[in-house]
């Protein structure tokens, strides 16, 4: 059965003078998670050369990291033998040309959306102002427009055009082209004691008429994309040269900021001594000792307490096919040390649910391919690798419930010949019904029963025989409805009743009077398990729809394409409906049955410390 990593408390205790080669023989061995001490009091804290080390690295992360993001993400390489002076003269050097790209870049978008307010402008002076006659140009916040009356009564008071043209440019402002023929001096005064704010075009254009001024921007517009397009090759290629050197430079940094941190909260000060603890797995406990093997170091190993299992760090063990669904307990939260990994349970029903709700093989195909090209583009050990795997599977079993209802893009199938092999989920709604809820039986009582199996884990007794008083229960209201429905034959009534009565006392006397409403509330999330035939049967509905209109609408071409938006829209709701409600599923009506959360993740010290910094 998969399960949590077995792991030991580890304690090191060595002299202070021997702390560098023990914490780079641990960083090495890459086998032991180190826990932060309670009291930072009784740190072994840095020296003043070592603080001034970590404040020089932790100014140059913030760097590094806006570089990585510009790279879109460095590659794992390892940290290069040099001084921290070294590594932070380098890579001030290495921003400030990254930098210096960028901004000309900048410099150069941010003229194209000038250049482009300007030309706006300029069109609305050509409107208004006719040919060699003269205007201003003024910019007014969008709650300002409401003054431009206060102009439009100048102009009108001296006889002049009162037509003005507003235009949107850059933020929240507006520019006003204002006509000022003859009256250009006054314009000014009154713009200026009324507190507006005169826009001057750049030099080039200030001088021009504004179809000389529109001549002269469109030849510097049609220039500037191969400016930036240049700019943006260039920084491209610089991010390109520099990333092998880059990543080296951030594990470097990473490497010693961690170990600095380690030695600033993580290790216990002695008076001749410093005292590391941790967590190692068991499977590990050789290869660390054999890393530590020749170091003047007392090394003692410890099993944790139950009472201590929410402290342990978990990692996950799962076999190979299991693994990619890891990733949505990453999502949720990982399971207690100590407790069930519910991992094997989300790959065996999250996928069959999945199919029984898309349940079509031309759907399935469609997932196979969307899928298997996101797997092919992923890189191992990323989140999208984890999630095409996953969905592969799901994929797998929407093929395999296609074949046993007997879909291919929903009727297609049935015109081309195909027979169900099991169910015709349009004609068998009660059977789908009935296999849907019965899949919320299992899983809700399999929830309950694995509630009973961590808490005898945990060592709360009086918890596990509740939740088995609880199981029996449960099984005794089900077995007597089904009793009632001619199910069972009548002597399972009274053995259903019996098996009631008799665990509604312990279920009582352990969880009080509102257990037996919690009873009643798993029957409900059984039933809620209905939504798999509620969702699967409006899949198939809306296929069998698309098919329709493609017979009945007289142009061919027009039926197609109709079906074809039809079907992509099933495919796009086929994927997204299932996995919310398959998720749903697990989560709310199981997870909540028996999960128990833990509360850190297994991340020993290896080489390049990225777990251990921040």
């Amino acid at each position: 059965m998969p399960l949590i990593a077995r792991v030991l408390r580890v304690e090191i205790t060595a002299r202070k003078d021997d702390f560098w080669p023990v914490l780079e023989a641990i960083k090495r061995s890459g086998c032991m998670h180190i826990e932060p001490i309670e009291d930072q009091a009784e740190a072994l804290g840095l020296t003043d050369d070592e603080a001034a080390e970590e404040r020089a690295l932790s100014s140059i992360l913030p760097v590094l990291k806006e570089m990585e993001r510009a790279s879109r993400g460095l590659q794992e390489s390892e940290p290069s033998e040099m001084s921290t002076e070294e590594l932070v003269k380098e890579v001030k050097g290495t921003h400030a040309r990254f930098r210096e790209a960028l901004e000309a870049l900048e410099r150069m978008r941010s003229d194209a959306r000038v250049m482009t307010d300007h030309a706006r402008v300029l069109a609305a002076a050509a409107r208004v102002a006719p040919e060699g006659q003269e205007y201003l140009i003024i910019t007014l916040s969008r709650e300002e427009i409401r003054h431009l009356n206060r102009i439009r009564g100048f102009l009108d008071e001296r006889g002049a055009e009162t037509r003005l043209e507003v235009v949107e440019v850059v933020g929240s402002r507006v520019a006003v082209v204002i006509p000022a023929k003859n009256i250009l001096s006054e314009l000014k005064e009154f713009l200026y004691q009324e507190g507006f704010n005169e826009l001057r075009l750049p030099e080039p254009l200030s001088g021009l008429k504004p179809g000389e001024a529109m001549d002269q921007l469109e030849k510097e517009m049609g220039e500037l994309p191969l400016k930036m397009r240049k700019a943006e090759d260039d920084l491209a290629r610089f991010l390109s040269d520099a990333r092998p050197r880059l990543s080296a430079l951030m594990a470097t940094a990473l490497d010693r900021l961690a170990c600095l941190r380690v030695k600033a909260g993580m290790a216990r000060r002695g008076r001749f001594t410093f005292t590391i603890m941790g967590w190692v797995l068991e499977d590990e406990k050789k290869a660390f000792l054999a890393a530590l093997k020749g170091l003047p170091v007392a090394v003692s190993f410890s099993r944790p307490g139950k009472s201590e299992y929410h402290r342990v760090p978990v990692r996950l063990k799962n076999p190979w096919f299991a693994r990619p669904f890891e990733a949505i307990l990453g999502i949720y939260q990982l399971p207690m040390y100590g407790t069930f990994d519910p991992t094997w349970t989300l790959w065996f029903f999250f996928p069959i649910y999945f199919g029984f709700m898309l349940g079509d093989i031309g759907y399935g195909i469609v997932a196979l391919v969307i899928f298997g090209f996101m797997r092919a583009l992923s890189k191992p050990r990323t989140i999208l690798r984890d999630f095409s795997n996953l969905f592969l599977w799901a994929a797998g079993w929407t093929i395999a419930f296609g074949i046993a209802y007997g879909e291919f893009f929903g009727t297609i199938g049935e015109a081309l010949g195909m027979k169900p092999l099991l169910v015709h989920r349009l004609h068998d709604i009660t059977h789908m019904l009935m296999v849907a809820v019965g899949l919320g039986v299992l899983q809700v009582m399999m929830g309950i029963f694995l509630s009973f199996v961590n808490n005898m884990r945990l060592g709360h007794v009086k918890h596990a025989i509740y939740e088995l008083a609880r199981f029996f229960g449960i099984a005794g209201i089900l077995t007597a409805i089904l009793a009632l429905a001619g199910v069972f034959p009548v002597p399972a009534l009274w053995a259903g009743l019996g098996a009631v009565l008799l665990t509604l006392p312990v279920v009582v006397w352990v969880e009080g009077f509102i257990a037996p409403l919690e009873m009643l509330s798993a029957i409900g999330n059984m039933m809620s398990f209905a939504r798999l035939m509620a969702i699967g049967l409006a899949s198939a509905i809306l296929a069998m729809i698309a098919n329709i209109f493609y017979s009945k609408i007289p142009l061919l071409i027009g039926g197609l394409i109709v079906a074809l938006l039809f079907h992509t829209l099933n495919t796009v709701l086929g994927i997204f409906d299932p996995t919310i409600q398959g998720l749903r599923l697990q989560f709310v009506e199981f997870f909540s049955k028996f999960y128990i959360t833990g509360t850190k993740a297994f991340k020993p010290l290896r080489i390049g410390g990225k777990d251990y910094v921040s």
